[in-house]
């Protein structure tokens, strides 16, 4: 009986170490994809099913109508535009002028076509924004870059923040692809590319403009000045008068934000804490600047040192251009990602869906890139697998709010930033990438 027993534990062992090793032999992609996707899989399993006896087949989306609201209000600043300039400034705008002009030609179709037409758009702002993500690691076969950006396109567009990007007829995707594109061009030491799609990010969202750290890292003090020429005649592109409309109107909005669970920033989350007893209402002002203050500071420290540490590489005869994102580099983008939606007042979770920027920049690459050891990277990955996807399903259970998962994330990659490696790698062949 014992050696029946003896037999029966070694063949468990046997089958647990095999599976140990299947799955180290797993690339970074693979992995990550693997813990994202099972994640989410069980996640929409429960919110599902979790209806009290009703199946839920929804997203836990606040009701509005019209659809396309937020398009919509872009819409009637550009039909008043063609009406005037005095029929523009009747509307509280508080989009960019840059953003009207943009989306002009859309005026001459009828509302609800126009709607549709963005929403394809955002469709396919959300296709480029992963395979820009995808494409600037150079992991995968140049075919298979395609067929994975397909994939997860497909997955997101079936995502919590993505459908209500899609039901708002925000532009977050379309800043978020921008954004993507500025990221890889810097990474092939294109100038004036980068710089170009970083100002239609700002000029579409105004938060991206805190991604000019990493362009300034690469490309020296020129590309901040490039940068806020370029957002300047941007900015007043319909003139003096827009601009301090469009500051107002922005200044009004963000005085008194929306604490509801969907808004996600550090202002809501403070003052749901406030309301839950967790500290006193009367100092909730405090509460917010020590927040603020701690999560800028912990990325200020993160980008000197990785300035420190990249200066140094330059200046010994280390590669400056045409390279891909080092650890360090991830590391800050994915802390800025997680600031644009941590510090603006008003955060709602459509802006979740441009968190895949930093992780399919984490995951397509090598472990190599980003840390010495092959295990660290391993446990970054995973860890941000498992809070992209709770971060992606609709608000429900330990989902309900979104600003911890943000936190923690923010923590993660600040982690990168600050241990992984800060030089960044040369080319690698398209040939070895791997499936």
């Amino acid at each position: 009986m014992s050696e029946r027993n003896n037999t029966a534990l070694k063949r468990v062992l046997s089958r647990f170490s095999g599976a140990r090793n299947r799955l180290r032999e797993l690339t970074l992609f693979q992995l990550g994809a693997f813990i994202w996707v099972t994640g989410s899989l069980l996640g929409y399993h429960i919110y599902r099913l979790g209806g009290r006896g009703l199946y839920r087949d929804h997203y836990s989306l606040p009701s509005m109508l019209p659809m396309g609201i937020d398009f919509n209000a872009v819409y009637s600043f550009g039909v008043g535009l063609r009406e005037g300039t005095s029929a523009y400034f009747q509307a509280a705008n508080c989009y960019p002028p840059f953003v009207t002009v943009a989306l002009l030609p859309l005026t001459f179709f009828p509302p609800h076509l126009a709607y549709s037409l963005y929403v394809l758009v955002l469709m396919l702002a959300l296709f480029a924004m992963t395979f820009a993500c995808l494409k600037e690691g150079e992991e995968l076969l140049p075919a298979n870059e395609l067929f994975y950006a397909l994939i997860i396109t497909a997955l997101l567009f079936f995502s919590y923040p993505v459908n209500f990007a899609f039901e708002r007829g925000n532009s977050d995707l379309v800043a978020g692809s921008f954004a993507a594109f500025s990221l890889f061009a810097m990474s092939r030491g294109w100038f004036f590319p980068s710089i170009i799609a970083l100002t239609i990010s700002t000029q579409f969202k105004v938060y991206p403009a805190v991604l000019i750290v990493l362009l300034s890292t690469r490309f020296g003090v020129r590309a901040a000045v490039y940068f806020f020429a370029l957002n300047a005649a941007a900015l007043f592109i319909l003139g003096m008068p827009a601009f301090l409309h469009f500051t107002s109107s922005l200044q009004t909005l963000t005085e008194a934000p929306s604490a509801w669970q969907g808004n996600h920033s550090l202002y809501a989350y403070v003052s749901r804490l406030a309301k839950k007893g967790f500290i006193f209402s009367d100092s909730q002002g405090l509460a917010r600047k020590l927040s603020y203050l701690f999560f800028t500071g912990l990325f200020c420290a993160a980008w000197v040192k990785s300035w420190l540490s990249t200066r140094k590489h330059f200046a010994a005869g280390g590669q400056k251009r045409g390279c891909h994102l080092s650890g360090s580099e991830i590391g800050l983008t994915g802390m800025s990602f997680t600031l644009m939606s941590l510090l603006p007042a008003v955060s709602y979770d459509y802006k979740l869906a441009i968190q895949v920027v930093p992780f399919l920049l984490l995951l397509s690459r090598p472990e190599s890139q980003l840390f010495e050891s092959h295990a660290r990277a391993r446990t970054v990955a995973a860890l941000a697998a498992a809070l992209m996807a709770l971060l992606l399903l609709p608000r429900d259970l330990v989902s309900v709010l979104k600003t911890p998962w943000l936190i923690l994330l923010f923590i993660l990659y600040f982690y990168l930033a600050w241990t992984g490696k800060k030089t960044c790698p040369g080319k690698i062949s398209a040939e070895k990438g791997e499936a």
